[in-house]
């Protein structure tokens, strides 16, 4: 038997039986005066949603008290003698134990309710006025190959995820804005289109808190 075994062997005989020891906390469940089993005990912490520190504490107080168990006694009597099933289930819980604690140190904790990955916000498109010259290249009377997606895609999509806050850090106040039943029509500029008779605004609509979609409209006062 190895090293490990021997003094494993006195100290699950005893632990068992020992009600008011140092562990006792750890192993009796309300005011039962019953001891659990220290396999119990290690299954019930390792399921449950322990903490690094909660974990290390039962590690370091079955340690020192299977130590203090191991030791021979003084009137020299050893303890029964325990099956090596028991001992290699005891052995591979405390390794379970240990595994368990080497884990949590491999993962970052995080905040009840926050998700693990969120999907990136567009980019953006510079500002303004970089809009509107798309805007009025698109448009104007010369383009006439118009493959792929159309000027509002495309800003929607480079706006995908948006706020209403991002909106405005990064292009300013807007001209002027709707209020709506879910959500916002905020307008910026007021711009010609080369063959249209009316001046154009670019509009970002949002809905329930987040961009919907990006338009060109009529510019009113």
């Amino acid at each position: 038997m190895s090293e490990r075994g021997r003094w494993l062997v006195p100290a699950l005989v005893a632990l068992g039986a020992a009600a008011g020891g140092l562990v006792a906390g750890w192993f009796l469940r309300g005011g039962a005066a019953r001891p659990e089993s220290p396999t119990r005990a290690l299954e019930r912490v390792a399921s449950d949603a322990a903490t690094r520190e909660q974990l290390e504490a039962l590690e370091a107080r079955l340690l020192a008290e299977l130590q203090k168990l191991a030791r021979p006694r003084a009137d020299g009597a050893s303890a029964p003698a325990t099956p090596d099933a028991a001992v290699n289930e005891l052995g591979r819980r405390i390794d379970e134990l240990d595994a368990r604690i080497a884990l949590l140190d491999t993962k970052e904790p995080r905040r009840d309710g926050s998700s693990l990955w969120t999907p990136p916000k567009g980019p953006g498109s510079g500002s303004i006025e970089a809009i509107i010259e798309r805007m009025q290249a698109w448009y104007h009377p010369s383009h006439t190959e118009r493959r792929g997606d159309d000027i509002e895609t495309q800003l929607h999509r480079e706006h995908d995820l948006w706020t209403f806050d991002d909106i405005v850090r990064a292009y300013g106040a807007p001209r002027r804005w709707e209020r709506r039943e879910q959500g916002w029509n905020l307008f910026y500029g007021c711009f010609e289109v080369e063959g249209w008779e009316l001046k154009q605004a670019v509009v970002f609509c949002l809905r329930d808190g987040y961009l919907s979609q990006v338009e060109i409209s009529d510019c009113q006062p």
